[in-house]
């Protein structure tokens, strides 16, 4: 059996780059492979578009489009860094850091 990477819902505007110009756009749903972008012209399948990731250019071809919403398969697949970066845009991220209570006695003498 084929199974597809399971989708992760994000919220990411991105710059876009189609045939018929410059627009923006968000990326509704996102997986290492491809994405669910609302806000696209109309395209056809097979069309190829270069979205804006982390100061990157990110090629992608459109599969497939319904109304406002466009699903896009990366040429390459993301790697981890601007994974995390659609899925978790910096204004939501919380710390992963462990911050440490550190309580001190002293002797009563």
């Amino acid at each position: 059996m084929n199974f597809r990477d399971r989708r992760l819902p994000c919220r990411f505007d991105v710059a876009v780059n189609t045939s018929a110009g410059a627009t923006s756009a968000q990326i509704l749903n996102v997986t290492r492979k491809g994405a669910r972008v609302a806000g696209l012209p109309l395209q056809k399948q097979g069309d190829e578009v270069s979205l804006k990731i982390l100061h990157r250019d990110v090629k992608a071809t459109v599969m497939w489009q319904t109304g406002e919403v466009t699903g896009i398969a990366f040429k390459d697949m993301l790697d981890l860094r601007q994974f995390d970066a659609i899925r978790k845009p910096r204004a939501v991220r919380t710390t992963s850091r462990k911050v440490r209570k550190v309580h001190s006695f002293q002797e009563i003498g």
